[in-house]
């Protein structure tokens, strides 16, 4: 079994089923209304999105 790191330089967004609920921090944010951000644009230049790319799956 392999092991992989996926980097994303751009921001991801996504609709989500997620409602009334808000929540922000370097590499993620979730609006009340659904809409959802990997920030691959953040301060350090890139997001590991691994573990939350698979988890929108």
């Amino acid at each position: 079994m392999g092991v992989y790191l996926y980097c994303i330089k751009e921001d991801f967004k996504y609709q989500s089923s997620i409602k009334r609920r808000k929540f922000e921090n370097d590499w993620f944010k979730l609006e009340e209304d659904g809409p959802l951000t990997i920030k691959g644009t953040n301060y350090k230049d890139y997001a590991p999105g691994a573990a939350v790319a698979r988890n929108l799956r």
